[in-house]
């Protein structure tokens, strides 16, 4: 033998390697600290915790009940009742503001006596307060002219203030004199400062300069004659508080206070916390040791010292009660024998033992080797193509960023808007600006005619006569006005043309302007008899029609036409957080230029923090956006391409979900898609958002619901359908579904858009999300050719330039086109499988590989997943021959001989068999065992072979026990038989080996648990069900058992078969609902959701092959089958007329 172990070249040649030089740093060998937490550790652990937490929490919180505390709020009662109606007037004027307060000793409090005023609702914490201040400052004479950061307060008519900044400005200035009994409680105000600050932040020769003499003044004075490290109140006013309720030291009472005493306090009511609806409060508190008063510590420890006692108490009482043997710790690095040395892994299934070794580097776990390797050979194909990385790169900023367009009409309204200190001149003059250098050739304002949006017609007629009133307003831009009214004037056939669709709010807005128009002597070249009759119409609308409240939302949203709402409380009912009306700047700038609202004036300033001279006609959308590419990304299947970027954005709408932020909460079409998305991707999320909407009268109570927002309404419906175990959400579903139905019967088809969301519409309702395939819906809107709606009409039309339906649809074809073509190659391998193991031979099988490895290609299609279809095929494949081995080809010895071989299950001995048919079916089944335990090996990192063995054995036995029911001819009771029949449905061998390859690890207990069970029965009894239904007929024929015969067998009653059926239906929807309500629970749950999902996937396969017949014995899906296995998808043409 070789010294040179490993080696294969001869002495003295010399080999290029990359590999890196060994080290037992860089192979991470070094030495290591690796506790093992065996039962005695972790009960001794915890009892130690418990046995000196609770101690401690008893001690802490004996401590802080001894700390005796007095508050007194006087902000409000300090106020004289004649002031109390205008508080901040009282606080900022001139007269006397002493106030007397009394309070009693309740305990005698030993000194010294702490005194402490308490602020509440103060921000002492926000960034631009904490930042307007200088310490060089502060600490040296020679920085005093360094100012630069103490804004606004930073110099007095060129000079500098000493001290500078907004904090030192504020400087808290109420005062407290005590007295008991008439005889005054001297204060010691000496020392309250940290030593710390006096001596080293607060210079010895550093004099007030300037301070609070300029206007306004903030707080209190300085004395300007005493060093700032002697101004003990300034020193410790200006270390900040983190949080809005804070307290300060005042002084110390340096006497003991008796119980019963009555203090007297004459105070200085100087602060103004009444601006901010502040509240001031005087304290009166002892100290421990521990400081102040603060339970919290002590009741901390109590409750970490209680669970750790309790779970050291339940831990004893599980090991005492059942103990489990301890392993061997030497098999805990997986590549390691419990000698120490590495070598390959013995795996030992039942009675049979097999031996997988490796050549490669073990030191890497299999489970990410494994799927590192396939995972990399598929981006390797797939990053040859450059065209296809750029493309993927295009869509991956559309999530990360954006991009909406600006809107001439509402960037018109904005720029009507007056400055509050001069009427003659605009607020915003960045935005005229911007009208005057942004009109099209052709005199128009609004998007461009590139976009090909029919509504863009009379969208550009309103755009540029709002245009026009900005411009005449302001008297400027006469060359702009002119070009401006020979457009309108060119194209104003299009104003009364009733075809032409027409954006939300013209029949209101468009008369409007005209009016406003006339009060700017400005004619507008529509023809009289045109204007009165568009006015009159206006008018008339606006008597007859009956209120609701949605009519009122719609009045306030189009309040730039009407000019005629003078009540601001009806307006401001509709108001949001951030100052805006429903996000609109056009009603929100004509809110403001009427009613002068200062939440108004406050959204209108923050447009331009984001937009630089004109905005949007809707901000903030960011999220409906951003979740309608996440939505489109999922429903063409190329989602697992943006996995990073997908989580970010549903982890920041959760995040908004939570708050409760309103462009979550009060937008229809975004509540509903977030809820959907959330849902589907395992957040915890409450239905309650979207309960208003259970009827429809909650709808039509909303904007969107008088202005008749069918997209609105189809995401409610699609929401409702993704969780129908809530009653609202099953109304709400009921309803929708029947709008949408209506809505279908008389669709105008004016646009490419129309179309589109027609079949959008039209795939809703015919295609419910629990009876279709992933790749099926795939297919279906890729042949569609849109996937994303690009331009959208609301007052105004308006566009996301960065998200284009081409990028999206060339990735999504190719993705689509790629998949099959390994798809295929699959087939092909499962075709050799058939042939090779003698298959044809059994002239009693039905051949369905197409259907069995189509449904499992139809919902696990990443490629990726390779393994785990193949598993799910080869399941399905030999399920069939062995249902029908079990019906029609064996006879009682060939079954009982194939149950007896998988019992002794032993691959190392010769087994006997019967018949040949019996060698064949037991040959393919022991190899397909052992080949999907290897490679589930490989992903769990331990054996399941087993367990494998065990689902396969439980499906012969229940076969043998339904064909000799029908041989004998008992009668089983309908439980026996359901019992029976969930196993026998034959679901078990072709998705529980499937989970296992899937991805996540599941360990054994989690196989075992009660939940990985119960999606198994639920799904194969709902199977069972379905296929009962639909093969009654088929199957009594053929003397078999079924559901429904066995239900009129044992009915006392004597339903009909119908009603029966009709039964039969109703508990096959439960238990399809009560499974998807198991797979979107995540509370509790101890399968992966990845795993879960097998059983959903399933579920949905079943509902598709039973939904009109018995699928799988028909040949009605074949014409599916083939177009998803092996027709390409081709990009329609008439998807460009979208981008």
């Amino acid at each position: 033998m070789s010294s040179n172990v490993g080696s294969s070249e001869p002495s003295g040649a010399k080999k290029t390697s990359k590999r890196p030089k060994y080290s037992k740093f860089t192979q991470q060998e070094l030495p290591a600290c690796k506790p093992i937490l065996t039962p005695s550790w972790v009960i001794l652990t915890f009892l130690v915790a418990g046995v000196v937490f609770i101690p401690l929490g008893v001690i802490c919180l004996f401590a802080s009940q001894g700390v005796v505390e007095l508050v007194d709020r006087y902000d409000a009662d300090c106020v004289p009742e004649s002031s109390r109606s205008n508080k901040v007037a009282y606080i900022q004027g001139q007269g006397d503001k002493t106030c007397n307060r009394t309070i009693t000793i309740t305990k005698t409090m030993k000194h010294p006596v702490y005194v402490y005023y308490q602020l509440e609702n103060f921000y002492q914490n926000h960034r631009r307060y904490v930042k307007s201040r200088n310490d060089a400052q502060l600490r040296s004479p020679r920085e005093e002219r360094d100012v630069q950061t103490c804004a606004p307060e930073d110099n007095v008519a060129g000079h500098p203030i000493v001290p500078c900044g907004l904090v030192a400005w504020s400087l808290f200035n109420d005062t407290y004199q005590f007295s008991r009994n008439s005889q005054e409680l001297p204060v010691n105000k000496k020392d309250i400062s940290w030593k710390s600050d006096r001596d080293s932040k607060f210079g010895k020769n550093v004099f007030p300069k300037n301070f609070q003499s300029g206007a306004p003044i903030g707080g209190g004075t300085l004395d300007p004659k005493k060093p700032l490290s002697e101004q003990e109140d300034l020193i410790v006013w200006m270390r900040t508080a983190a949080l809005p309720i804070f307290r300060k030291l005042y002084g110390k009472i340096e006497t003991d206070l008796n119980a019963g005493d009555t203090i007297t306090v004459l105070l200085g009511n100087n602060y103004n916390t009444y601006s901010f609806n502040g509240e001031k409060k005087l304290v009166l508190s002892t100290t421990s040791w521990l400081g102040g008063r603060n339970d919290f510590l002590g009741v901390a420890y109590l409750t970490v010292g209680s669970i750790c006692l309790a779970l050291a108490v339940t831990f004893s009482v599980l090991y005492l009660v059942k103990p489990r043997q301890l392993g061997d710790p030497s098999y805990l690095s997986w590549n390691r024998s419990p000698g120490g040395l590495y070598d390959g892994v013995s795996v030992v299934s039942g009675v049979s033992s097999m031996s997988i070794s490796s050549s490669t580097n073990l030191r890497r776990s299999p489970i990410s080797a494994t799927l590192e390797r396939r995972l990399e050979a598929v981006e390797h194909t797939r990053a040859d193509n450059v065209s296809f990385e750029q493309t993927k790169e295009k869509n991956r900023k559309m999530l990360e960023k954006v991009e909406l367009s600006v809107s001439a009409y509402d960037t018109s309204w904005v720029a009507m808007v007056p400055s509050p200190s001069s009427q003659s001149s605009p607020l915003f003059p960045q935005c005229l600006n911007w009208l005057l250098e942004n009109q099209h050739e052709d005199g128009s304002w609004g998007l461009d005619d590139t976009h090909n949006h029919p509504s863009l017609k009379k969208d550009m007629l309103s755009s540029t006569l709002a245009c026009i009133l900005a411009l005449k307003k302001w008297g400027t831009g006469e060359r702009q006005i002119s070009k401006g009214l020979q457009f309108i004037e060119l194209h104003s056939a299009s104003v009364t043309d009733e075809n032409t669709p027409k954006p939300a709010g013209f029949d209101i807005i468009f008369p409007g302007m005209i009016e406003y128009a006339r009060d700017l002597n400005l004619v507008i070249p529509l023809g009289s008899e045109v204007i009165d009759a568009m006015i009159q119409k206006r008018d008339l609308d606006l008597r007859t029609e009956s209120f609701s409240r949605g009519r009122e939302a719609y009045l306030v949203y189009v309040l730039e036409g009407t000019r005629k709402i003078q009540d601001w409380d009806l307006v401001g009912k509709y108001q949001r957080r951030n100052g805006s009306l429903f996000d609109s700047p056009a009603t929100t700038a004509a809110a403001f230029t009427q009613f002068r609202n200062d939440g108004c004036l406050r959204y209108l300033s923050s447009l331009f923090q984001t937009f630089e001279a004109a905005v949007p006609t809707v901000y903030p959308f960011d999220q409906y956006a951003r979740l309608s590419v996440v939505d489109t990304l999922e429903s063409l299947g190329i989602d697992r391409d943006f996995k990073n970027e997908i989580r970010s954005v549903l982890d920041e709408t959760y995040r908004c979900w939570l708050r409760g932020d309103e462009e979550i909460c009060l937008d229809l079409a975004t509540c509903a898609l977030a809820f959907r998305l959330l849902l589907a991707h395992g957040y915890d999320v409450s239905y309650e958002p979207l309960k208003p909407f259970a009827e429809e009268s909650g709808f039509s109570d909303t904007l969107e619901g008088y202005l008749r927002n069918t997209v609105s309404v189809l995401e409610l419906f699609k929401a409702a359908q993704s969780y129908p175990h809530e009653s609202a959400l099953k109304e709400q579903c009921l309803w929708t579904k029947q709008y949408l139905e209506m809505e279908l019967s008389n669709w105008p088809i004016t646009s490419v858009r129309d179309k589109y969301l027609k079949k959008e519409v039209e795939d809703a309702l015919a295609f419910t999300p629990y009876a279709s395939l992933e790749r099926l819906d795939h297919r279906r809107k890729l042949l569609r050719g849109f996937c994303l709606e690009n331009t959208r009409v609301m007052k105004t039309s308006y566009c996301f330039p960065n998200m284009r339906s081409s990028d999206i649809l060339k990735l999504a074809v190719e993705d689509f086109n790629f998949c099959q073509s390994i798809h295929g190659e699959e087939m092909k391998r499962l075709h050799r499988w058939i042939v090779e193991n003698r298959f044809q031979e059994l002239k009693f099988a039905r051949q369905k590989l197409a259907y069995c490895y189509f449904s499992g290609a139809a919902t696990l299609f990443s490629p990726e997943l390779s393994d785990a279809r193949i598993s799910w095929a080869k399941g399905g494949v030999l399920t069939t021959v062995i249902d029908d081995f079990f019906d029609v080809g064996a006879s009682k010895e060939e079954m009982e001989n194939l149950i007896h071989l998988v019992e002794k299950w032993d691959s190392n001995c010769v087994p006997e068999y019967c018949s040949e048919q019996v060698e064949i079916i037991f040959s393919v089944l022991r190899d397909t065992i052992l080949e999907t335990g290897e490679k589930a090996f490989i992903y769990q990192g331990r054996s399941v072979t087993h367990h494998i063995v065990k689902i396969w054995l439980e499906l012969l036995k229940s076969m043998l026990r339904e064909a000799e029911w029908s041989s004998d001819k008992p009668t089983p009771s309908l439980e026996d038989y359901m019992e029976n029949a969930h196993v026998s449905f034959a679901l078990g061998p072709i998705v529980l080996p499937a989970t296992y390859l899937i991805g996540p690890p599941m360990s054994e207990e989690t196989v075992g648990s009660p939940e990985y069970n119960q999606l198994y029965k639920l799904m194969s009894t709902m199977g069972r069900l379905l296929n009962d239904i639909q093969g009654f007929k088929r199957e009594s024929a053929q003397g078999k058992l079924n559901a429904v015969s066995l239900h009129m067998v044992h009915d006392q009653n004597s339903n009909s078969k119908e009603e029966v059926i009709e039964c039969i239906k109703g508990l096959t929807e439960r238990k399809r609902v009560e499974l998807q309500k198991l797979v979107l629970e995540e509370k509790g749950s101890v399968v992966p959701r990845e795993c879960k999902e097998a059983f959903l996937k399933m579920s949905k396969v079943l509902n598709l092959f039973y939904r009109k017949d018995d699928g799988f014995t028909s040949q009605d899906l074949m014409s599916v089958v083939k177009s998803v296995m092996y027709e390409p998808v081709t990009l329609q043409d008439e998807s460009k007329n979208l981008i």
